[in-house]
């Protein structure tokens, strides 16, 4: 699964990189993605297998990207600030005086790919508060996710010193505008979960992205099952982020902030109402909720489907724009029902019609009125997709409640389903 690099082709990778490192100029006082730019060009260098993997594993540009990011890491753990002096050359900064060196080093990273790390984000004020007294510190679901108090997260969390942006990210308190201790809260949940690939600052990493993903997945099969629902207090956490941590050694290397679909007002599941309504044994209703939402995380065909019709779900009730979010429920429902083959003699709209009231439908009456529904949607979407419509008109708010509701129902039912046949 590693990156493998012959040792010719490597001996003039480290003479390449070593000359860079003496002679090409910072432009400005900042290490920008064109001081690195040469790196794109090395990549030719490389064979075919290990060109895939640098793109799977850190992206566009990957090879820039990945020396940029070990350069700032390099710097932020340097016991003293280093100034970047513009038009002088890398080797301006004391780690990368012996260049040969560096360049080993930095193959040595690139060989070392995929990275084991552990990812973990506080979920919010309004998932944890509700639940603290009543359920489990630490909840184990599919694919070595886990659900658990801040106090039990893995420990010791070093940081490392002068690091500003781990400190910045995880450990300050912006009303005060100070730096708080490096803990994280008892009284929150956190969703944590390992990884491998590469993780980078100051751009978003895939493995970051990979994380909201799957954030939004179970806040997607949260809403769908009513474990949760949106909650629009404006008192809440403004800035939310990633802590990305190396498992050997232990210690966090990098933060990202999570990204705008997963902050805001309307973006926050609350499990007030699940708590409400299951008061009289809320531990066992959460056993229950939990690890039927936890089945989306499940390594199969039709766990992965449920997990990706719950991404687009979650986006369609957090978005404002009715129509948009009238799209987004059904590519939830399409994921979910669609059959292009089968589609091709009947029409796509009748066949997902069709299997949405059988799926639903306790009688032959429901089924007819679940028909019609789902026809309504689809006629608004049609007015979308193909007319171009994008203006609100009356009755269009409650279609997409509708589209909404029956999203919903599918997820629901797939997971009642999923979870019986996963247990």
């Amino acid at each position: 699964m590693t990156i493998k690099i012959d040792a010719h082709t490597e001996a003039t990778l480290i003479v390449r990189i070593a000359e860079k490192l003496q002679t090409v100029p910072c432009k400005s006082t900042h290490l920008t993605h064109e001081v690195f730019a040469w790196a794109d060009d090395l990549i030719d260098d490389l064979s075919a297998d290990a060109r895939a993997k640098i793109d799977r594993f850190v992206g566009e540009r990957g090879l820039s990207n990945l020396i940029r990011a070990e350069f700032e890491q390099d710097r932020s753990k340097w016991h003293t600030y280093i100034k970047i002096g513009a038009g002088r050359p890398l080797t301006q900064f004391p780690f990368v005086e012996d260049t040969i060196g560096y360049a080993k080093k930095l193959i040595a990273v690139i060989k070392s790919l995929p990275i084991r790390y552990r990812l973990t984000v506080a979920l919010p004020p309004h998932f944890s508060a509700p639940l603290l007294s009543e359920v489990p510190d630490v909840t184990s679901l599919p694919s070595n996710i886990i659900i658990c108090r801040g106090s039990h997260l893995p420990a010791p969390l070093p940081v490392y010193s002068k690091h500003e942006m781990v400190d910045m990210g995880l450990f300050h308190d912006w009303n005060k505008g100070e730096t708080v201790s490096r803990e994280f809260k008892g009284d929150r949940f956190y969703f944590t979960m390992p990884m491998s690939g590469y993780a980078f600052s100051p751009i978003a990493s895939i493995i970051g992205r990979s994380l909201e993903d799957h954030i939004k997945a179970f806040y997607g099969a949260s809403l769908a099952t009513g474990f949760t629902s949106i909650s629009f207090d404006n008192n809440q956490d403004k800035l939310s982020y990633i802590a990305i941590h190396t498992e050997d050694p232990r210690e966090i290397i990098a933060t990202e902030q999570i990204e705008e679909e997963l902050l805001g007002v309307s973006a926050f599941s609350s499990t007030s109402s699940f708590a409400r309504r299951n008061n009289s044994d809320i531990w066992a209703a959460y056993q229950t909720a939990i690890t039927k939402v936890g089945t989306i995380f499940n390594d199969n065909v039709d766990c992965r489907r449920l997990f990706s019709a719950c991404v687009w779900y979650y986006r369609s009730r957090i978005n404002s724009r009715p129509l948009d979010a009238l799209l987004q429920a059904t590519i939830a429902i399409e994921v979910m029902l669609g059959d292009r083959k089968a589609s091709e003699g009947i029409g796509l709209t009748n066949l997902l019609a069709s299997r949405c009231s059988y799926l639903l439908g306790r009688s032959s009456q429901h089924r007819e009125e679940i028909m019609a529904n789902f026809k309504r949607v689809y006629d608004l979407r049609s007015q979308i997709v193909h007319e171009g419509r994008h203006i609100l008109q009356t009755g269009d708010r409650e279609t997409v409640r509708i589209a909404n509701s029956l999203c919903a129902s599918i997820i629901h039912r797939e997971l009642d389903i999923r979870s019986r046949v996963e247990s």
